[in-house]
């Protein structure tokens, strides 16, 4: 076996090992990645849990199920590339209104479902003018609600004419219990484990 082969092995490993989630209320993204000679493909399969399920395929606007082009320029670029032709973008603090370390102006943990777009120089993937979402899935930020955006998507309609369908709170949370740092390395201070307790 070669170098290259061992840390690619090494490397599918790493990413391939459990992670804890809250698998009933979230979604589980499995991406399959083949890379052969002038050609990279990527699959991504999302699988909602238990709670988000009858949310995205059942009652008040049920996921449309063919032809989810609008899908592909969403979750795809994700895979392939993040744009860095934009702006940088606007980070989490510790809350709109707090006094200290409020987020940037504009920011949402909704990204673009939330009004937080930037101005992309190379690309418009939406046809709307370039305009790409401020967080995940052009990247992801501290902050991101990336559960709310991901169901937001899957219930909207983003082919033209726009129908926006907004799953704020779908996963029961809608704001961290502490605080980001708007520098480096962005993670807030960690709870003590042994006397925390969550609001």
């Amino acid at each position: 076996m070669s170098a290259r082969s061992a840390a690619i092995c090494g490397l599918l490993l790493l990413v391939a090992t459990s992670a804890g989630a809250h698998r009933l209320d979230e979604y589980l993204q499995a991406t399959t990645i083949s890379v052969e000679k002038g050609r990279v493909q990527a699959e991504v399969r999302l699988v909602p849990g238990v709670a988000v399920f009858p949310i995205v395929f059942a009652g008040n606007g049920p996921a449309i199920e063919s032809n989810r082009t609008d899908i592909a320029g969403i979750f795809i670029p994700d895979l392939i590339k993040v744009d860095l032709s934009t702006r940088p973008v606007r980070v989490a603090g510790s809350g709109a209104a707090h006094p200290v370390n409020p987020d940037d102006a504009g920011f949402s943990r909704l990204s673009v479902f939330g009004g937080d777009v930037l101005q992309s120089a190379i690309q418009d993937p939406l046809g709307n003018g370039g305009l790409i979402p401020g967080g995940w899935p052009n990247g992801r930020r501290f902050g991101d609600d990336v559960v709310d955006i991901a169901v937001s998507a899957l219930i909207s309609d983003l082919r033209g004419p726009l129908v926006i369908r907004v799953a704020d709170g779908v996963d029961g949370v809608s704001a961290n219990d502490s605080g980001y740092n708007k520098v480096f390395p962005y993670g807030g201070t960690p709870h003590n484990g042994r006397n925390h307790t969550h609001p």
